[in-house]
């Protein structure tokens, strides 16, 4: 299972240390907690080391991260605070609340399609994806607007055979990636959009993965960004927890979403039918603002 890293900074350092032993001790929270004297020595720290949350019990430091901040207050709790002398067994509760991860098994799928093509997709998804905490994003798109790596083309490869062969090295697969490959906009990436030789997926194989993310608790949210030729099946959104469609205000696309509409309501039942959410944008739109209206 993976286990979240937390670090707490500032205020009462005795404190501190027993909220870290606490959590660190505590099997059914995820959270691994370190305790720092500085702002200086969190920096240092996260130059080679991922934190997920960083808790403050006095004033921020000038850091130039963009860690998410929570503080550790002597009142009651706020949006950006947790009151600290609660039970520390709360005070874990509260940080999984903040990091949008309650408890281990519960995730979120979200999945990004529009018939439309040229609708700012990929940018929404690659968004939602920065505004969400420890996301994996799968890019099964049509075309690949980027050159990819070698070690992301080696991973890209694995997972899709993993996934289409239902085999169990997949989550370790993830979890190094979860690990390791983080970039510099705060998310993993997975590249499924240059494996030719079968890059359809359908609902099987993903009912398959995500029972066992959900158990393993590896990723909060599940971002995948699906072109039309990875899907096997119109029905196999049905796994999402969400769906976005996209779409631009022209004529091309208006006609082409009318048309999508219409099949989605005369063919698909009613529980995919209100997942759906369909947006309309423009350059304007794009952007973390604007995404947590969406989720």
């Amino acid at each position: 299972m993976y286990h979240y890293k937390i670090g707490i900074c500032g205020g009462d350092f005795y404190y501190n240390l027993k909220l870290m032993e606490y959590l660190n001790c505590h099997e059914e929270i995820p959270i691994k907690a370190a305790v720092f004297s500085t702002g200086e020595a969190v920096e240092e720290y996260i130059q080679g080391n991922n934190l997920d949350m960083l808790l403050l019990g006095g004033e921020k430091p000038d850091m130039g991260s963009s860690i998410p901040v929570s503080g550790l207050i002597d009142q009651r709790d706020t949006t950006d605070g947790i009151y600290k002398y609660q039970s520390a067994d709360a005070v874990g509760r509260l940080i999984m609340d903040r990091l949008g991860k309650k408890r281990a098994g519960e995730s979120s799928w979200i999945c990004i399609y529009s018939p439309v093509g040229r609708c700012g997709k990929t940018t929404l998804a690659k968004k939602i994806c920065t505004h969400l905490t420890r996301s994996l994003y799968v890019d099964l798109e049509d075309y690949i607007s980027f050159t990819p790596s070698e070690a992301e083309l080696k991973d890209g490869e694995l997972f899709m055979y993993y996934l289409a062969s239902e085999n169990d090295e997949i989550l370790q697969l993830l979890e190094k990636l979860a690990l390791s490959s983080q970039n510099s906009e705060g998310y993993v990436r997975i590249v499924g959009t240059t494996v030719y030789f079968d890059r359809q997926v359908n609902i099987k194989m993903l009912s398959w993965l995500k029972a066992h993310m959900l158990q393993e608790n590896i990723f909060g949210h599940v971002i995948w960004d699906l072109g039309t030729a990875a899907l096997l099946n119109i029905r196999m959104l049905e796994i999402f927890d969400a769906v976005i469609v996209p779409y631009k205000n022209d004529t091309s696309s208006m006609c082409k979403m009318n048309c999508f509409r219409n099949y989605i309501k005369e063919n698909i039942g009613k529980e995919l039918q209100q997942k759906i959410k369909y947006v309309e944008l423009s350059e304007d739109d794009i952007d973390v603002e604007n995404i947590g209206a969406l989720l």
